[in-house]
């Protein structure tokens, strides 16, 4: 690049997915001689604070899940609401503070507009990256039309005030592939044809640790499981799914990747459940798989294409963003999806026969939407981006 720069990266604490994509771009910066900071919280320190230095832990903002993993805004407002509005302002207290002092030439911000506000307000050029303009708040049981009318009129406040502020920023950044195949289309709503100026669709931002020769692994009877999200959701989900293949008769091999830390490796009949696991462990594992089985985050949609291999999403409901991202793709006809918690033993197996009958018709499908982010070269775009004044 042109010059050294000092870059103030705020990222979403909440789950993995927004720390693994803006790993992607850091370690990149860290090659070119880039200086980084990291400001995070939550799941997102315990991510970074094993890997880098310059780690600003913010004050968590806490949010509540119900028993089935899923982030219930309810419960959270209802516990929180006085001390989430305090936490929010300490966040932007911090990130002023932080700012003013360590005087960053850029600012890329994923998903958190405390730090948006506070670059904008000291004039430092900023970067956003988000793949969820909308916020659509969940809701399972049915509405009345007062209700709906509350949740229609909170989603639009929230969208109102998020994409004010994204607006103010250099740049949008999109971690998706353009129009018509966007997976995260559902959950990017433009009013204004000129706000398109800003935004970048960069494609995504994912990378393999390995390249494989497809051709020269011989496939397993097995099938992979990789489990995602926040704690609480990975403990739900694999609550489910052991439920399911609670069977010594089972048909197929399983092996789950939770990503837990502290939880052991344990084998269960033909299930082989692993804790956190190095990352090419885990990539020649699912080469070797017949198929493998996702959880719906943006992220991991993603990273289930670049492995070409045919997928089925779970999900929980409620969980929004995940159904929209997931509906994309099985539009497309690259995957299925399921609600874990309507599934049964006998309706997983037979899932699994009819998907793996068909399964070159969803390897096409995944194949040619992997030719689709052949165009995309991610980091040299953000290498672009930074020196464009």
């Amino acid at each position: 690049m042109s010059s050294i720069k000092k870059i103030y990266f705020s990222i979403n604490g909440l789950g993995f997915g927004h720390s693994s994509r803006c790993n992607y771009i850091i370690q990149f910066l860290l090659k070119e001689k880039h200086k980084v900071y990291i400001s995070t919280y939550y799941d997102g320190y315990n991510y970074f604070s094993n890997l880098y230095k310059n780690i600003i832990n913010n004050k968590e903002i806490k949010y509540y899940f119900d028993d089935r993993g899923r982030l219930s805004f309810k419960i959270t407002l209802s516990r929180e609401f006085i001390k989430f509005q305090i936490s929010w302002l300490f966040h932007l207290f911090i990130e002023f503070r932080n700012l003013l002092a360590i005087k960053p030439d850029v600012v890329i911000c994923d998903s958190r507009i405390s730090s948006v506000i506070a670059s904008n307000l000291l004039g430092i050029k900023t970067i956003v990256i988000s793949n969820q303009i909308f916020v659509e708040i969940p809701r399972i049981k049915p509405m009345n039309s007062f209700i709906k009318f509350l949740k229609n009129l909170s989603e639009r406040i929230i969208y109102e005030i998020i994409f004010y502020w994204w607006r103010k920023a250099k740049y949008i950044i999109i971690p998706d592939i353009k129009p018509p195949y966007t997976v995260s289309s559902k959950n990017i709503r433009i009013k204004n044809i000129a706000n398109f100026k800003k935004i970048i669709f960069i494609g995504p931002l994912i990378f393999l640790d390995k390249i494989f020769n497809y051709k020269n692994i011989k496939e397993d009877n097995m099938i992979t499981i990789l489990i995602a999200g926040t704690l609480q959701e990975r403990f739900s989900y694999l609550k489910y799914i052991l439920n399911l293949l609670n069977n010594s008769n089972l048909i197929y091999k399983y092996n789950i990747f939770t990503g837990i830390r502290y939880l052991k490796n344990f084998r269960k009949n033909n299930l082989n459940i692993f804790g956190y696991m190095d990352k090419q462990f885990i990539e020649e594992n699912i080469h070797k798989s017949k198929a493998l089985i996702v959880t719906g985050g943006h992220t991991s949609l993603f990273e289930a294409i670049f492995f070409e291999k045919p997928f089925i999403v779970f999900l929980l409901k409620g969980h929004t963003e995940k159904i929209n991202n997931s509906i994309s793709l099985k539009k497309m006809g690259a995957c299925e999806i399921v609600f874990i918690e309507d599934l049964n033993q006998k309706d997983l197996e037979k899932l699994m026969e009819n998907f793996l009958s068909n399964r070159y018709m969803y390897l096409n499908k995944i194949l040619a939407i992997r030719d689709l982010l052949k165009e995309y070269q991610p980091l040299l775009t953000f290498k672009k981006l930074l020196n464009h004044e």
